[in-house]
């Protein structure tokens, strides 16, 4: 009988344990708290007890925001994917990801744009890593800007000053991408801290803003396994802007990430 391997990382087997685990249960939560919201019972519910289901609605999506991000997070320190790196235009990506965004950027009534040079080469990449960034980029942008804020997207070819950040592997060609918003900011003291796991800036927590503290990290795990660049520049109460440089061809997808 073959003896059973120990993990090399038990932080990580314990985080994709865990969310996997826990995603079944909260799913059954969140279907039998909507169909208490709804009214699809004997008896429709009365402020105080709609008051409550809404609180359970309201935990059981924080919950499952933590439960995607580990999930996430996992995946891509596992190298567990479920799809192939193929030719992928980031346009694309970065369009998809403002339209789903699209209630939570509307309820906050903050506008966002995207600033986009025509006809980008393709990014030989997964397309979920690829969403990973967006997504997690564009989300905290919204999700810390005041109401009635902006959120402006950068995406076009890499100048010589961005690729040049590319120390590994010079390309022949990257795409340069990038998220400004007019958000709480990063405080100057906790910057080098960003990209750590479970990294949340005091200004956020004195706020009250729930968030799992994976999200920069998964970015910038993310980055690294296309062999790019990321970073960023911030300034407490007025904003933060993030840059990345991404290859147009990746040949290593076991980089370490290169932070600025």
């Amino acid at each position: 009988m073959i003896p059973a391997q120990k993990s090399n990382h038990p932080d990580i087997d314990f985080m994709s344990l865990v969310s996997h685990q826990l995603s079944t249960p909260l799913a059954a939560v969140r279907w039998y708290a909507e169909i208490l919201r709804k009214g699809e019972m004997a008896q429709p519910l009365d402020a105080t007890q709609a008051e409550f289901v809404n609180e359970i609605l309201g935990g059981a999506a924080r919950m499952g925001e933590l439960v995607d991000d580990m999930l996430n997070a996992s995946r891509l320190e596992r190298d567990k994917f479920t799809d192939d790196p193929i030719p992928t235009a980031m346009a694309k990506i970065v369009e998809q990801q403002i339209e789903q965004l699209e209630a939570e950027s509307s309820l906050k009534k903050i506008k966002v744009s995207l600033d986009l040079e025509p006809d980008l080469p393709d990014i030989t990449a997964r397309p979920s890593v690829l969403r990973m960034i967006v997504q997690n980029l564009l989300f905290n942008a919204i999700k810390y800007s005041e109401d009635g804020g902006s959120v402006s997207m950068k995406l076009r070819m890499a100048g010589d000053t961005e690729a040049a950040k590319l120390t590994h592997r010079p390309p022949e060609k990257a795409i340069f991408f990038s998220v400004s918003d007019t958000g709480l900011g990063i405080p100057q003291s906790q910057q080098d801290n960003v990209f750590t796991k479970f990294f949340r800036a005091d200004n956020v927590r004195a706020k009250g803003i729930s968030g799992t503290g994976l999200g920069l990290y998964i970015v910038a795990t993310a980055v690294a396994k296309q062999a790019g660049a990321v970073w960023f520049e911030s300034t407490e109460h007025q904003g933060s802007n993030f840059f990345v440089v991404l290859p147009v061809k990746n040949h290593s997808d076991k980089q370490e990430p290169v932070l600025k």
